[in-house]
């Protein structure tokens, strides 16, 4: 009697543990695809280390294979086409990382943050530097100094004894081209209503 009692409650318990199993693995998969859209998403917003976008695309990749594997059937197909993708995107921007290496850009911090409408800008006035040298030689490709004004927008001043150039004379003599078309038009809509009402009279 004790020995079926014993042997009926180790079925009970293997039959809950295997029932248990795999809802434990698939409550485990959710919370690691809802840590690593997180983790996503504070790499993009913070962009803590220099080959951020890398890190990004490794965990996208990884989200989008677990959620594939929560998946079945034709939905199960398109994730795994974006896990494809995401993986490939990986890829090339690992080898971007290693070939790129050796690049020595130096910017002003704060050059360029996340702004809270749009877009990415400078996080205040002042004078922000930047300079990138080749890695090979060490030779200066660029050194330049960009102005930013209270309204965080970049100032562009001419020197005093350099002429003036002038970028939008293109567009003024479409503009005027334009407004001859027009005159033209209403001049031939003119003449046809004149003629029309010679006609009926």
């Amino acid at each position: 009697m004790c020995g079926s009692l014993t042997i009926g409650l180790v079925n009970k318990q293997a039959r809950y543990g295997s029932a248990m199993s795999p809802n434990l693995s698939r409550n485990t998969r959710f919370a690691a695809i809802l840590i690593i859209l997180g983790v996503v998403a504070l790499i993009e917003a913070r962009q803590p280390f220099p080959s951020f976008r890398l890190g990004s695309f490794v965990l996208t990749f990884l989200g989008l294979g677990l959620i594939s594997s929560l998946l079945r059937d034709k939905l199960r197909d398109g994730f795994v086409v974006l896990a494809s993708l995401a993986f490939g995107l990986s890829l090339v921007e690992a080898t971007a990382t290693i070939l790129d290496a050796g690049d020595s850009t130096t910017v002003t911090n704060g050059w360029s943050v996340l702004q809270p409408v749009i877009g990415w800008g400078p996080e205040h006035a002042g004078r922000y530097h930047a300079e990138k040298k080749d890695p090979k030689t060490g030779s200066s490709i660029y050194s330049a100094d960009y102005t930013i004004d209270t309204n965080l927008l970049r100032e562009t001043h001419s020197a005093e004894t350099s002429p003036t150039i002038v970028f939008f004379w293109r567009f003024l003599d479409l503009r005027s081209r334009s407004e001859q078309s027009r005159h033209a038009t209403a001049s031939l809509r003119g003449f046809a209503r004149t003629q029309a009402k010679s006609a009926q009279s």
